[in-house]
């Protein structure tokens, strides 16, 4: 399975160009076209690595080819810097949550089976832009319904709060006033 997708970005100005490939694992490659501080354009592209569970392995990222981040996790909550070292305050988190893009919510979607009224809780590597601080935060989703094939969570993070609409795939068509799928 491949698939491609365009997103908006709805709060500042730009557009994800983003790639799945599904093979013997998962990757997930962005390229997010946006503004820091609505004045300066960058380019973001980042690329995560999946088993077949949808669980995170590797999250590579590169600013304006030059400022860089690389992580990997063993599946089971442990993190390591680039260079092999544990990332301790990281502990326990299994998904990746990464600022600019909206796949991020795709990770628990998938990763985990839901039923109408399910609500679950996670413990997410939130990576910011263009700053690349990495922190484990709690997320929470409910999947509150379904209406014309299209799936919707209620979501929260650090006191945000807001329904998420997701295809038969999982991947965000409406995260309001955040992104938009446009393709």
């Amino acid at each position: 399975m491949n698939k491609k997708i365009i997103w908006k970005n709805l709060e500042a100005f730009g557009y994800e160009h983003f790639d799945l490939r599904i093979e013997k694992d998962i990757n997930a490659i962005g390229t997010i076209i946006t503004t820091v501080d609505d004045v300066k354009p960058i380019a973001i592209k980042y690329c995560i690595q999946l088993n077949q569970n949808w669980v995170t392995t590797e999250v590579n990222i590169e600013i304006e080819n030059q400022n860089r981040l690389k992580i990997h996790s063993d599946g089971n909550g442990n993190w390591f810097n680039e260079d092999g070292a544990p990332l301790e305050n990281l502990r326990g988190a299994i998904d990746v949550d990464l600022s600019a893009t909206p796949f991020s919510n795709t990770l628990p979607i998938n990763r985990e089976s839901w039923n109408v009224g399910d609500e679950k809780k996670f413990e997410m590597v939130y990576i910011s832009f263009p700053e690349l601080e990495v922190m484990k935060v709690k997320q929470s989703y409910k999947y509150s319904k379904t209406k014309d094939g299209n799936r919707y969570y209620d979501y929260e993070c650090r006191g945000y709060q807001t329904e998420i609409t997701v295809d038969d795939d999982g991947f965000v068509i409406d995260y309001p006033n955040v992104f938009q799928k446009i393709y």
